[in-house]
């Protein structure tokens, strides 16, 4: 069965990833691409953005690795709010956890 991650990122698809273990903890790596929109009238919790039930329209495909900002693909600067969401498959071993970590390894702002 497939589970559905939504991912919000205040700042500041489908796709399937091979689990791998590091130091002994088991880890499946986030993809490069996300959907993002803008939210310049911060409108987007009232707006249930966060719903797995949300059109992808007008959401963009944006790059999270070697991030270079959202000014630099294209969108526009002086905006404080912004949501990314992405769609991952939970490989089985992960589904029977009380909990599993999300780690960023860079979030700006």
């Amino acid at each position: 069965m497939l589970r559905t991650i939504l991912l919000q990122v205040i700042v500041g698809i489908l796709l399937s990833f091979t689990p791998v273990v590091v130091a002994g903890v088991e880890q499946v790596p986030l993809p490069a691409v996300w959907q993002f929109q803008l939210d310049p009238d911060d409108i987007g919790v009232h707006g249930k953005w966060f719903g797995a039930d949300l059109q992808s329209e007008p959401w963009i495909p944006l790059g999270t690795h070697d991030w270079e900002g959202w000014e630099n693909q294209g969108q526009p600067s002086g905006v404080n709010v912004a949501w990314y969401r992405v769609d991952i498959e939970v490989p089985q071993t992960m589904r029977d956890k009380n909990f599993v970590y999300l780690f960023f390894s860079c979030v700006d702002e």
